[in-house]
């Protein structure tokens, strides 16, 4: 994780997140930003702990890439696996 928090509060919340994806396994996509070659979780840090401890395996995740130099790369390390996504450019 990018920022440090308290880890009691950290646990609390991975716990209750454990508990809701047991009730309904049908969560919010992650949200992933490429850059510098590397992934970087934006949004779903407990979530992705509470999976992690769950043994979920597959999840939906929303990658966004800011720079053309980025987007090739990435395309050129991963297209085969994201060939059939949905890709939205502004």
């Amino acid at each position: 994780m990018k920022y440090a928090i308290d880890p009691d509060w950290w646990a609390h919340r991975v716990k209750e997140m454990e508990k809701a994806i047991q009730a309904d396994p049908d969560m919010p996509p992650f949200m992933v930003h490429y850059v510098e070659g590397e992934f970087e979780l934006n949004d779903g840090n407990h979530r992705h702990q509470a999976c992690e401890n769950l043994g979920v395996e597959n999840v939906w995740v929303i990658i966004w890439i800011t720079e053309k130099e980025e987007m090739e790369d990435f395309l050129a390390r991963y297209g085969e696996y994201v060939k059939d996504c949905r890709v939205i450019r502004r």
